[in-house]
């Protein structure tokens, strides 16, 4: 199979238009005109996954986090990015990343993890705003108001079990939150992955909890006692991102074989 037929398919459910402007999607390694024989699909591109491709006879990597995600003013194996990047290329593996464009479709990164949660009544957090430049194309795609930051839904449960469930579905050691204003919640607002930004909104919309990541000492004080926010790590709140992947192009594609990474590419470690 094409490349290109596999990346039409992706990008047909998460557009690149959707990036936020610091990131870098698509096709960091490769051609579109290579054919694929086998994908490993991963949370992180590292080479150990590269290492994985290599052993299951893979010639594409599919992953949530871009690999190059900064400018590079060298590739070289001074670094381990420069290190994967080599290993892929000398090897003939693609390489190819859909990150806040998946982030911001309500099908999406947070779609995940409303599932695993069982929220009901789901919507987008915060609206995805389109520059003067995109607007007739965002508009387009966004007929329907699912297109964005977050997600915000209902579900009642007391915080204790809420916490334990966390614990449980996202296999956290341990996590960090604010006071426990109060004992039940009915409204639960989520971002995977870093959702500072957030925290405002999702105040806005009467959440009781915000479940997000990469949250900063300051950042606590902003719930002012109006929201439980909780902090469960960046990996931890991502890491079902792979099956999301996995799930979606079984259903699309045929005659290419699908692997879940069983690499832990987490680089947090817990004492």
């Amino acid at each position: 199979m094409k490349l290109t037929k596999i990346i039409e398919s992706l990008e047909k459910w998460a557009p690149p238009i959707l990036q936020q402007s610091y990131d870098n999607c698509g096709l960091l390694v490769g051609s579109k005109k290579n054919n694929i024989n086998g994908c490993i699909i991963s949370l992180d591109c590292t080479e150990d996954v590269i290492d994985e491709a290599i052993k299951k006879r893979c010639n594409l990597v599919i992953s949530h986090h871009p690999l190059i995600f900064n400018p590079l003013n060298s590739i070289n194996e001074d670094s381990w990015i420069g290190k994967t990047i080599i290993k892929a290329i000398k090897n003939d593996i693609n390489i190819y990343a859909l990150h806040t464009n998946l982030d911001n479709v309500i099908s999406g990164v947070n779609k995940k993890i409303s599932d695993l949660l069982k929220l009901k009544n789901i919507s987008i957090l915060n609206n995805f705003i389109p520059t003067e430049e995109n607007k007739d194309e965002i508009n387009k795609l966004n007929l329907k108001n699912k297109i964005g930051s977050g997600i915000i839904g209902d579900r009642k449960i007391s915080l204790k079990d809420l916490f334990k469930e966390l614990k449980e579905k996202f296999n956290n050691k341990i996590f960090k939150h604010t006071e426990e204003i109060n004992k039940n919640v009915s409204k639960i607002a989520i971002c995977g992955g870093s959702g500072n930004f957030l925290i405002k909104k999702a105040i806005d919309k009467n959440a009781d909890v915000l479940i997000t990541s990469d949250l900063k000492y300051h950042d606590y004080f902003m719930s002012e006692n109006k929201i439980v926010l909780i902090d469960i790590g960046h990996y931890e709140s991502e890491q079902h991102t792979k099956d999301l992947i996995f799930e979606y192009l079984n259903k699309k594609l045929t005659n290419i074989a699908l692997h879940l990474s069983n690499v832990d590419t987490n680089p947090v470690k817990y004492f």
